[in-house]
């Protein structure tokens, strides 16, 4: 049995039990980058007698030279192991299981390590958004700030996805989580952002005019294009490059960190805040907190000012 064949059947399987698509794909590309680490770096064929703890185990170590973050590695044997775990399920033509075991559980994975909460500070986000950039890159920048939605989610929004309700724009993306691809939410757009997105189509209507219904982008880049995950992940961080942003690499993610800060300053509660960021389980919304300098001395300040006061009853 080939890994790439196996790995087509439990794709298969996954759907079927209510996987999202973004799953499926992520899953697969990683499968695949496995198989060419067998066939391409240790001269082996796509052969499940193949996916061994020794292969496994050679593919961390390959990741590492490579560079690859912990977590990343993590991530990606997490993947294998989804794998291993439906071959041991599976049988052949003589009624056995196409692994015996689990290869990714006979060794220890690198440790995870705490990710930073990086985000854009107030005087790097008003550089940020005040750069002059042509519309269909400022358009996007104001869009992440303003919905924090994921890259991906912006990627592949659609104009039928821009809707005018009677309290305010939204835009409809699909839920991220196990079982709910098919589900749209409505992301508020605010006021200004759906004023520039509407003069921005308006720009482009005799293009969109030609189009079939679920093949018009919201977002096109230079050439009219709908943007890639990859594309406008570089034309983000080239922006924080031009806007002289050098404590951090500025991209999608950090703009959606940064988007979650700007509404609890805006006094925005936890719950609506990761209602907002489109969160599976609110309790994520923890990941994306971070503190601006300055911050945590006025918060020690007026807990003594204050609540030392109140404290000793004064």
């Amino acid at each position: 049995m080939m890994i790439s064949v196996l790995g087509d059947r439990c794709s298969a399987a996954m759907a079927t039990a209510g996987s999202p698509k973004t799953t499926l794909t992520e899953y697969a590309r990683i499968w695949r980058q496995y198989v060419t680490f067998l066939t391409a770096e240790l001269a082996l064929t796509d052969d499940v007698r193949h996916f061994t703890d020794d292969t496994c185990r050679a593919f961390m170590a390959y990741l590492g030279t490579l560079g690859v973050k912990p977590n990343t590695v993590r991530h990606k044997l997490s993947t294998l192991s989804t794998l291993a775990k439906f071959a041991m399920r599976e049988r052949d033509e003589r009624k056995r299981p196409y692994l015996s075991h689990n290869p990714l559980a006979t060794f220890e994975w690198p440790r995870r390590q705490r990710t930073k909460k990086e985000f854009l500070y107030p005087d790097e986000l008003r550089a940020f958004l005040a750069l002059e950039r042509p519309v269909h890159e400022s358009v996007a920048r104001d869009l992440f700030i303003d919905t924090e939605l994921r890259v991906s989610e912006l990627c592949r929004a659609n104009v039928e996805h821009f809707v005018k309700l009677v309290d305010g724009w939204v835009l409809y993306t699909t839920v991220k989580g196990e079982g709910r691809q098919d589900e749209l939410v409505p992301i508020p757009v605010s006021t200004p952002v759906a004023e520039s997105v509407v003069a921005y189509l308006d720009g482009r209507v005799e293009t969109l005019t030609r189009l079939p219904k679920g093949k018009r982008p919201l977002l096109v880049n230079s050439r009219g294009e709908r943007w890639t995950r990859y594309a406008l992940g570089n034309a983000i961080r080239r922006m924080g490059e031009a806007a002289g942003i050098e404590r951090i690499r500025v991209s999608p993610h950090k703009l959606r960190r940064t988007g979650n800060v700007v509404a609890r300053y805006g006094g925005v509660d936890q719950p609506t805040r990761s209602a907002l960021l489109n969160h599976l389980s609110p309790t994520t919304i923890k990941d994306y907190d971070g503190t601006v300098p300055g911050e945590l001395s006025k918060a020690r300040e007026q807990a003594r000012s204050v609540g030392l006061r109140r404290y000793l009853g004064g």
